[in-house]
């Protein structure tokens, strides 16, 4: 008959044999490029031998059975803690929606905090709440079980750990959250920032205990004061951190807080609750009252509804909350002195109006920024775009606009974010801008019929004819002959390894992310195409097309001599907005490493009469889309001819 303690070994057995199979797993499924993640798991290596070895070296210390089982239970307590932590924030390396790129933007906030030794990892959370924890995983991992293990690292213990939800936690409307308020979060815990507001001395608990009615009583007698103290912590690190989404993002900070807090429901939240956040509306009224916007400013559009709906908000009932709320109105200046004095440099938006504008001029009319790059310092800011987004929105809100609407500025915004950071780094490297000299043409449809050459394409870019005018975004290379070359994007679809005998693309039962899944590529990262495998990708460049102008795409010279082939839908209609999909083929016997930026395609554009606009099916992609072939004009038909003729 087995005892408990067998139990418990057994189990603990059965812990650690599945922890080390749960990471082998995960990081063999992991893209090269997920440094931050793969670092974490090789946090685990060894660790089901340190665990034996501290198992080991404990026992001689206990001295009966009953001491023995208490420190088997508190080994197997630790494990299923562990295994909690890898489920949490270790299980999502594959999901599309958190991608490398994401983690690339955060790092680069951290590092404008002088933060940039953290590794980060994102992870989906709960719906109504974004998480942020920073620390060493080594110390979760090993100090709770006194276990050591040399093998690690010591520089690669620091990771900032984020949980955020899946609807709006890669989502350009709430970058001021996640990149704002959540990496404030990870300054914060580093630099003990909120001891230094020295907020006993400033607000006086004891008195305001003291002088409180009937309602204190919603505390325990005896813990009213640390209660008190702990929540006015708390408030106060929410503060710092909306403060600091302000500073750095200016009044987009305000749209997306109060439009997130609307989302989870922070306004109907009962006043008992707000132990760890202050009440929305506080929140609000405070950021309202420390944004410097000109009162004429257009860029007032964004926070209009939110400073209607706190000029309209009711007294607090409840009594403490009254008192804390009243404190912290009182030093919100204070407060916001002490997030202009971290690293970070403050956005001054009201000086950023016309890129502000720029971008959401583009975005509305199906576009994106920059386009003809003449001098780096005219390329809009992360900060702008996010800001931009938001004022095309609201100059754009109506009772009828759809939710298809609003997805398209918000791809059509992360499209800028991704052009701007590729021109940055292009910028970096010191490579060149592409330049002209040639006597330009007037503005006007062209009198060519055929291909254009490249004086009528740099005519074409540098037009202010919206008839006339062609897009192409960024523009990092001339145009040579009668082509423009295009880059490799970042997205991809793949085609999966399938157990299925057939594809049929009529089926509605059956769509194409059966044998297919959707990849974004961080800056660091790579593809392989197989032999004579097939990938969707697409071009870096956003292209808009005029009315008279139509395209079509190649493979170029020095890429088809490798095998690679852009091999179907080459034509490109005039009105299109988009960037360009292309069917990669590698033809070639080895298989062929592509890089994102790489200027594997040629577009050759040629004249035509001018084709009136009409509703496309992939309309302002910013990249690979799945197929749509189920929702052709007469799919219907042609599946009902399958049913008539059926016996």
């Amino acid at each position: 008959m087995t005892s408990y303690i067998d139990e418990l070994k057994r189990a603990i057995e059965i812990r650690l044999r599945s922890i080390a199979s749960i990471v082998e797993d995960l990081k063999g499924a992991l893209p090269s490029g997920r440094h931050s993640l793969r670092s974490a798991f090789l946090l685990f290596q060894g660790f089901e031998e340190a665990v034996s070895k501290g198992i080991a070296t404990k026992l001689p210390q206990l001295g009966d059975d009953l001491a023995e089982a208490g420190w088997y239970e508190h080994v197997l307590q630790h494990l299923i803690q562990v295994a909690d932590l890898i489920e949490l924030y270790l299980s999502h390396g594959e999901h599309p929606q958190l991608t490398e790129a994401l983690c690339d933007e955060v790092r680069d906030e951290l590092t404008h905090l002088d933060l940039g030794n953290y590794e980060v990892i994102l992870a989906h959370g709960e719906a109504g709440n974004f998480s942020t924890v920073c620390g060493d995983i080594y110390r979760e991992i090993y100090s709770p079980l006194n276990l050591e293990n040399a093998s690690i690292d010591e520089e690669a213990r620091d990771f900032a750990l984020f949980l955020v939800p899946r609807i709006e936690g890669s989502g350009v409307y709430w970058k001021p959250i996640l990149i704002g308020h959540e990496v404030a979060h990870a300054y914060i815990d580093e630099h003990d920032v909120a001891s230094r507001f020295e907020l006993r001395r400033k607000l006086d608990l004891a008195d305001t205990i003291a002088d409180m009615d009937a309602d204190a009583d919603d505390f325990d007698a005896y813990n009213a004061y640390s209660n008190l103290d702990t929540i006015a912590n708390n408030w106060l690190t929410e503060l710092m951190c909306d403060f600091y989404a302000l500073h750095r993002y200016g009044p987009s900070a305000i749209a997306s807080l109060g439009e997130y807090l609307t989302a989870v429901g922070a306004f109907i939240q009962i006043e008992e609750g707000h132990v760890t956040h202050p009440p929305a509306m506080l929140r609000l009224k405070l950021l309202l009252n420390e944004l410097e916007l000109e009162e004429a400013s257009p860029l007032g559009q964004m926070v209009a509804p939110w400073k209607i709906l706190v000029d309209s908000a009711s007294d607090y009932t409840t009594e403490w909350i009254s008192r804390l709320a009243n404190f912290f109105a009182s030093y919100s200046s204070n407060i916001m002195d002490v997030v202009k004095q971290w690293p970070a440099q403050k956005y001054h938006s009201d000086d950023r109006v016309e890129h502000i504008q720029q971008v959401a001029k583009e975005i509305s009319q199906g576009s994106v920024v920059p386009h003809v790059i003449d001098n780096f310092q005219q390329v809009p800011t992360a900060a702008d775009i996010v800001n931009g987004v938001w004022l095309a929105r609201v100059e754009n809100a109506s009772t009828e606009q759809r939710s298809e609407e609003l997805e398209q500025l918000e791809a059509l915004g992360r499209k800028c974010l991704e052009n701007v950071a590729f021109v940055a780094q292009w910028h970096s490297a010191s490579l060149p801008l592409p330049t002209n000299d040639q006597a330009l043409p007037q503005n006007g449809l062209s009198e060519i019929r055929g291909a254009l050459s490249s004086m009528e394409l740099w005519r074409r870019l540098q037009s202010t004819d919206p008839e006339s005018k062609l897009i192409v975004s960024p523009l990092l290379y001339p145009p040579k002959g009668v082509g423009l070359d295009l880059r490799l994007g970042y997205r991809f679809i793949l085609f999966r390894r399938s157990q299925e005998v057939a594809f049929d693309p009529l089926d509605l039962d059956y769509g194409p992310r059966r044998v297919q899944v959707f990849r974004e590529l961080s800056r660091s990262e790579t593809i392989v195409l197989h032999p004579h495998e097939m990938v969707l990708a697409a071009t870096l460049e956003f292209l808009v097309l005029p009315p008279d102008v139509t395209a079509q795409v190649v493979t170029r010279s020095s890429y088809g001599r490798l095998g690679l082939l852009s091999a179907t839908a080459v034509q490109v209609h005039p009105n299109f907005h988009g960037c360009l999909t292309l069917e990669l083929v590698n033809l070639s016997n080895l298989p062929l490493v592509l890089t994102p930026g790489e200027r594997v395609a040629q577009l050759v554009a040629s004249s035509t009469s001018p084709v009136a606009s009409a509703e496309e099916k992939y309309h302002c992609p910013i990249g690979p889309e799945f197929s749509k072939a189920r929702i052709d004009d007469e799919a219907d038909a042609l599946r009902q001819f399958r049913r008539s003729n059926k016996p």
